[in-house]
C-alpha cells in the first residue's frame, strides 16, 4: 500500500486531514532491506567506547540483544551501530544507495556516541 492522505475543507475553507493511512512498519522495512540489504558490520576504525560500569549495566538491562535464552550477544558499540544503521537505512526509501546508507550511519554513530558521553557513557 502505498501512503495516501485524503484533504477535506470544513465550511470555513479551512483544509482538514480525513485520513492518513502509512505502509506497515514490516512493510516499510522490507522495502528498506531490499534496497540496502542487511546491516555491514561496524568498520574497525570508528571510536569504541570506553564504558562505565554502571552504564553497561544500564545497556545490559535494557538495550542489547539477548538470544532467546536472555544471553547477551551485543556489545554496548554493536548496539550504537545498529542503532544508528536503522536510523539510516530509512533514507533508502527517499532514494540514498547503500554506499550513502553507509556514511550517514558513521555520521548517525558518531552522533549518538557524543551524547552518550553527555550522559556518563564515554564512547
Amino acid at each position: 500500500m502505498k501512503n495516501k492522505v485524503k484533504i477535506i475543507s470544513d465550511k470555513n475553507g479551512d483544509s482538514l486531514l480525513d485520513t492518513l493511512q502509512f505502509r506497515s512498519y514490516e512493510e516499510t522495512i522490507g522495502k528498506i532491506k531490499k534496497k540496502v540489504g542487511d546491516r555491514p558490520k561496524m568498520p574497525r576504525y570508528l571510536p569504541k567506547g570506553i564504558w562505565t560500569e554502571q552504564s553497561i549495566r544500564v545497556l545490559e538491562e535494557r538495550y542489547l540483544l539477548k538470544d532467546v535464552n536472555g544471553k547477551i550477544i551485543e556489545t554496548p558499540d554493536g548496539m550504537c551501530w545498529r542503532v544508528a544503521w536503522d536510523i539510516a537505512s530509512a533514507e533508502s526509501v527517499w532514494g540514498k544507495s547503500k554506499n550513502q546508507v553507509k556514511k550517514i550511519t558513521e555520521a548517525f554513530y558518531k552522533l549518538l556516541s557524543s551524547v552518550l558521553k553527555v550522559f556518563g557513557m564515554e564512547v
